[in-house]
């Protein structure tokens, strides 16, 4: 007797029409097996072995149409399944600052989007295990122990295998009408955020520096960033980012930038000065903290030779400073920063010199060095004999080189590096133009100074 399975899937299978009726009966036994394993019959047609008596080419022989269909399945295993594993695909935007309501939103789909990978993880496993069984039960049941071949429909096994689970389709729906909402909340917005921003802008200007046309370092720009992401020309600063180190080996990494940044023009009103000024520096920091984890020149995987420490012990007395503009009766035997650290008038040169090493883009840095600057001519002018309006080169530069001896940034020269790349070549005002002279030279000389000093001992 067949079960309900059993009979069901001869009746399908039962192309004889009355004529050849012995076909349905010679294929039996193995109706008998499958009906064992209804996992697997919608994937297979049965054909009785005497049903293709009439065929002589060899190709055809049952033996070889078993090896055949056996050949089919196996490569579609090895070839396909095995080397398509489910890939993570982020369909939401990697968002970094959002507040309130958005954030708990974003998180939701964050979730979401994790949980339909491993959905598709967990099936891709089950698929695997599914076709390996598939694949062991055909090769168990050749033609020579039963009268009739499994032949193995191709097309509905990588239909079943390449196509979501009701589960999956079900959190994707969710997942493209909650983005489809983020959309619509975005457009419906613009104006709110295009106000928003607005003041937020007319806020950061009250804080330009007019000589350096920089912000202070320390004036957090959270909100701005959050904003930032709203406006559709935020893909192509995305885009910079994405492509900042090709962009940088081509040396076309600040034409980009400021291309994208000009794009911003239709948003804002770019009429006055300072609104142009703020917004640059603004999108400086909001890309240079973005793209700090794979900023090469911060890596520590990318090692370059600690100057400053390396030159640590030399003395005042070998760096030839200009003593009119020292302390009277200053010991010269002293090391830059055993003096300069301890100077009542130097030390917060150097305090604002260290602040360099937490600095993640270009101008900040440049505006450190400009305030360091600043503050080593007036300890100079302090203990100056003869009061000057504008120091000499000389005076200058080997202050400046003195204070940053006294310092601790181990990747000075990575920095000087990442200045020289990532600043505009022009636009800069005068005071920061002479500040990147300054960090360059003074890194150069140092860098110099290392490499005498190390062939030095080399000879003996």
């Amino acid at each position: 007797m067949y079960s309900i399975s059993q009979k069901k899937f001869m009746m399908e299978h039962d192309n004889t029409k009355g004529s050849n009726l012995s076909c349905v009966a010679d294929a039996a036994p193995l109706f008998i097996k499958l009906g064992e394993h209804p996992e697997y019959i919608p994937f297979f047609t049965v054909s009785s072995i005497n049903s293709k008596i009439v065929e002589i080419d060899q190709i055809l022989k049952p033996e070889n149409q078993h090896i055949h269909n056996l050949s089919i399945l196996t490569n579609f295993y090895n070839l396909k399944l095995l080397r398509n594993p489910p890939k993570f695909e982020r369909k939401i935007p990697k968002l970094e600052y959002l507040f309130g309501a958005d954030k708990m939103q974003y998180n939701k789909l964050l979730f979401v989007e994790t949980k339909i990978f491993k959905a598709r993880k967990k099936k891709y496993h089950q698929d695997v295990k599914f076709l390996d069984n598939l694949i062991a039960f055909v090769f168990d049941n050749p033609p020579s122990n039963l009268p009739a071949i499994l032949e193995p429909r191709i097309a509905d096994i990588t239909e079943y295998i390449e196509n979501d689970s009701a589960n999956i389709l079900a959190l994707n729906s969710y997942m493209d009408e909650r983005i489809r909402h983020f959309h619509i909340h975005f457009i419906e917005d613009q104006a709110q955020i295009k106000n928003e921003m607005n003041q937020i802008l007319t806020y950061f200007i009250t804080f330009l520096d007019q000589e350096t046309c920089l912000l202070p370092g320390d004036l957090i720009s959270q909100k701005f960033d959050y904003y930032l992401t709203k406006f559709p020309f935020c893909e192509g600063l995305n885009n910079v980012m994405a492509n900042y180190e090709d962009l940088l080996k081509n040396k076309t990494f600040i034409p980009q930038l400021f291309e994208q940044i000009n794009s911003t023009s239709f948003y804002f009103d770019f009429s006055k000065a300072e609104r142009n000024i703020v917004i640059i520096l603004l999108i400086f920091r909001y890309l240079f903290n973005s793209i700090y984890y794979k900023n090469m020149y911060f890596s520590p995987f990318n090692s370059c030779v600690d100057v400053i420490g390396e030159l640590r012990n030399i003395t005042l007395e070998s760096l030839d400073l200009p003593l009119d503009f020292l302390p009277k009766n200053i010991d010269i035997s002293l090391t830059p920063s055993q003096f300069f650290r301890n100077d009542p008038l130097f030390k917060d040169a150097v305090n604002e010199l260290n602040e360099i090493n937490f600095l993640t883009n270009p101008l900040d840095i440049l505006g450190a060095v400009h305030k360091g600057l600043f503050i080593i001519e007036y300890a100079a002018t302090q203990y100056s004999v003869r009061k000057v309006l504008i120091f000499p080169f000389e005076v200058s530069f080997g202050l400046f080189l003195a204070n940053l001896l006294s310092c601790e940034i181990p990747q000075l020269l990575q920095i000087a590096e990442f200045v020289e790349a990532c600043t505009p070549r022009h636009g800069l005002c005068p005071s920061i133009e002479f500040a990147k002279a300054k960090i360059l030279g003074s890194s150069l000389q140092c860098k110099e100074m290392f490499d005498s000093m190390k062939k030095t001992k080399n000879k003996y």
